[in-house]
């Protein structure tokens, strides 16, 4: 029978699993969630760098092998005008002497002509490969830009499970405590109501003994059920309930209370 020391105390008690129920819910979405959010940061992928500068490298890298676009024609100005001077040579009559001296001058600037073309071009193609190299120090410098985005994303993703994870910790161990401090105190609870009904049952075998009355009765059940009296008891219960896991004992406290 629910007597007013279990009512008060032990439906109480109860009434705290739903509570505890969602408590231990929360824990496992939250440990859930927590997972997801690992995969999820495993798989977070490095965004590819942008078109642009893998287009800026290709064309100075083809730059600074082509050379200087110039080269070719200026070379055969070059080569055309030295013909056309020693042909004014050989048509102008000049013999001897002179003729070598002509032909040499025009051989000697023509030689100058192209040393001095050939290292505009070397330069062209330096500055042109200079370029390249910060061209490609530039794409390096974007891939590792991407590479620590990448990580960054990572690392905020993790952050975010593992505080999930410590929070479902944190939940979880409180409803583990809430439902042992339960435990205890509906063992007491029933502990109380055993014991109280133990002294109605034998304060009601004394009526007619030794001039004990119904009223005598009356007033020592009173006192049982909203007195001090209700003390106690309920030890086997106790120890009971103490030997389950805490898993064990909110189940229990779910089945007392018809949780679905």
């Amino acid at each position: 029978m629910f007597i007013p020391q279990l009512a008060a105390s032990g439906l109480g008690l109860l009434a705290q699993i739903p509570s505890m129920v969602n408590q231990f819910q929360v824990a496992k979405e939250q440990k859930k969630r927590a997972g997801e959010l690992q995969t999820e940061a495993k798989n977070v992928k490095k965004r590819e760098i942008r078109p642009e500068y893998m287009t800026a490298l290709n064309e100075a890298e083809l730059l600074a092998q082509s050379g200087m676009p110039t080269y070719g024609a200026a070379k055969a100005n070059i080569d055309a005008n030295s013909a056309n001077a020693l042909r004014s040579i050989r048509e102008g009559g000049v013999n001897g002497v002179l003729a070598a001296n002509a032909i040499s001058a025009v051989l000697a600037n023509q030689n100058k002509e192209l040393t001095n073309l050939d290292a505009t071009q070397g330069e062209f193609k330096l500055g042109n490969r200079k370029n390249a190299i910060q061209e490609l120090k530039g794409v390096g410098a974007e891939q590792e830009r991407l590479t620590q985005e990448q990580l960054d994303e990572k690392r905020k993703i993790m952050a975010s499970a593992e505080a999930l994870l410590q929070s479902s910790t944190a939940n979880k161990q409180t409803a583990l405590e809430n439902v042992g401090s339960t435990v205890t105190g509906l063992g007491t609870a029933l502990g109380k109501g055993i014991s109280a009904g133990a002294d109605i049952g034998t304060a009601k075998a004394k009526i007619g003994q030794n001039g004990y009355t119904t009223q005598d009765f009356e007033n020592a059940r009173r006192n049982t059920l909203f007195g001090t009296n209700a003390t106690g008891g309920g030890a086997n219960i106790s120890a009971i309930l103490a030997s389950m896991t805490p898993e064990q004992q909110l189940a229990y406290l779910k089945t007392i209370n018809r949780i679905q």
